[in-house]
Parts: C-alpha cells; sequence; structure tokens
C-alpha cells in the first residue's frame, strides 16, 4: 500500500506536516522521513511495540525485509533510519495500515511547539541537502539532550551550540519550519529584508527527481546554491527545460540553466544574454548543479 491510499496516514502526517502535498507519493514520504527524524524516540518505541505485538524477533523482520539483523536494530535504536519502501513492507507483512507507525501523533500535537535553529550564512555554505538534514537532526538532537539532561532552567549555561547563533526560535510544530535563516543582504529587497529572519522548509525538497523539485520551487523564494557553494535566496521560475534564479533587486543579475545541453534551449539563453559562460556546451552549467535547501516561508522583522 502507498503512503497516499491511506487516509488515516495521510490525516497523522498532515497533522504534523500541513503543507504537504498529499497526492503526491513522493511528497508524503519525504514529510514522513522528516517526522520520524523529529520524533526518533518516540517512532523507534512504536516500531519496537508494533513488531512484539506480532510476536517477532529482529532476525524473523530482517530477513523478511532481506537487510542485516544490525540494519533493523539500527531502526529500533534510533541511529538510523528505514526507507519509506521499507515502512510500507513492514505494514504489508504486519497486515496492518501504514498508519501504525505514527501512532504517536495525536490530536493534541496542533497545539505543540518545538524550538528550531536560527542559522546564518557561514552554517550553510557548501552545504548539500544531505549534509543539511544531519546537521538539523544533530543540532534538534543535542538541543533536545539539553533539556533533558540539565533542565531548562540551566539549559542556556551549559548548552554548547553547534552553529554560529547558539539561538532558537519556537514554532507550531504543524508549521513545517525546520529552521530560520538570517538573511546577510539586500538581493531579495524589497521582499526579503537585509537583517530580517526567513522561515525555512526544507524537507519540501526530500526525494523526487530534479523536475519535480523545480516543479515544487516554481515562482517561490528558495534558498539555495549553486554547486554546493554559497548560499543565496533567490526566486527560482521553471519553464520546462529551463530554470531561472532571479533576485528582487535589479542590481543583481539573474542566471538560467537548462535541464540539458539542448542546442535550441542554448540557443535560447545566449541569444537573450541570459547566461555567461560561453557557447561551448562543454563550458554550459546545467540546472542539476542548484542545490535546493528549503521555500522560504514567512519572514521576521526585528522593529525594536
Amino acid at each position: 500500500m502507498n503512503f497516499k491510499d491511506s487516509e488515516l496516514f495521510v490525516s497523522k502526517l498532515l497533522k504534523v506536516r500541513p503543507n504537504t502535498n498529499f497526492d503526491d507519493e513522493e511528497d508524503l514520504e519525504a514529510a514522513f522521513f522528516i517526522c520520524i527524524r523529529d520524533n526518533t524516540d518516540e517512532f523507534k518505541e512504536q516500531l519496537r511495540a508494533v513488531r512484539k505485538q506480532h510476536s517477532k524477533t529482529q532476525a524473523e523482520i530482517a530477513k523478511f525485509l532481506g537487510v542485516t539483523q544490525a540494519a533493523y536494530s539500527g531502526w529500533e535504536s534510533g541511529s538510523s533510519f528505514p526507507k519509506s519502501s521499507s515502512i510500507k513492507e513492514l505494514a504489508k507483512y504486519y497486515n496492518e495500515d501504514p498508519s501504525i507507525f505514527l501512532s504517536f501523533i495525536n490530536e493534541n500535537d496542533l497545539e505543540h511547539t518545538e524550538s528550531v535553529p536560527i542559522l546564518v550564512k557561514d552554517d550553510l555554505d557548501y552545504c548539500s541537502p544531505a549534509l543539511l538534514s544531519m546537521k538539523l537532526h544533530q543540532i534538534k538532537k543535542n538541543f533536545n539532550k539539553s533539556e533533558t539532561d540539565l533542565g531548562n532552567s540551566i539549559h542556556n549555561k551549559f548548552f554548547k551550540p553547534d552553529f554560529t547563533t547558539g539561538q532558537f526560535k519556537k514554532v507550531p510544530s504543524s508549521s513545517a519550519v525546520d529552521f530560520f535563516y538570517m538573511v546577510p543582504d539586500d538581493s531579495m529587497e524589497p521582499t526579503v529584508v537585509k537583517g530580517s529572519l526567513v522561515s525555512i522548509s526544507h524537507a519540501v525538497f526530500m526525494g523526487g527527481t530534479d523536475e519535480q523539485k523545480f516543479s515544487r520551487a516554481n515562482n517561490k523564494v528558495v534558498l539555495l546554491s549553486i554547486k554546493d557553494g554559497p548560499v543565496m535566496l533567490r526566486r527560482v521560475f521553471f519553464e520546462g527545460d529551463l530554470v531561472t534564479l532571479t533576485a528582487a533587486n535589479p542590481n543583481y543579475a539573474s542566471r538560467s540553466f537548462p535541464l540539458d545541453t539542448n542546442e535550441g534551449v542554448i540557443s535560447s539563453i545566449t541569444d537573450k544574454g541570459r547566461f555567461s559562460s560561453s557557447n561551448d556546451n562543454k563550458s554550459i552549467i546545467l540546472a542539476k548543479s542548484i542545490t535546493l535547501l528549503g521555500i522560504a516561508k514567512e519572514m521576521i522583522v526585528d522593529l525594536s
């Protein structure tokens, strides 16, 4: 069963990831991953509970899934996460709806808040999507551990942040915000003001082909980089076989990137003067070189 075929699964997931496209299986898979990543302890306990409820050993489950027992054990210990395909296979094996693995999501989750980090350019430069996911997971894990071990009263005194500002901001659990970005320049003014905080949804780009990711980014302000280099905010336009990055500030040039080295597309770019490279196809930078790190959702300006 696909995730989108389970009304209960979709209903539960949308409570904590409301911006998920519930008709898109890959969007649901990406949202599911971010959900279990952010609720590691609850998920691993549920995974273990379902196995014991069906009187199965780790070895039996691992054999059925075609993974090592050590790999499966890692899921129940929280040191690693299963692929969505494995969760679907488990649901089929147990003859359960896949929503059983989201039983830790309840009706009160919409009232919950969570603390997400405030990141700056130095935290994100030269960062791949996979590296950013790992970094966000580690930041949250360290923050939660410090609160559990030390208590809120001495949290600020002993917590050692692994990012520049060391600051967090509370958001509703249902907001789909993964972190805040401190805007370092005026490239997106007046749309996004220098010095403001922008909430970023990172999970929206997890899963899918390049074309699908660019479709999600189309006409949105996106935090991105080129060839995993320095990050920037740009509005993305996807025109089928061409991706264009545009700054709101006219002092910053737009850049266009073809999906492939199709002669017609290259000619269109160079004829319009929208690409600075030579006409040699070998020197053309393709759209696959664009790293999409998250969609900007909301700007917060400190007026004090």
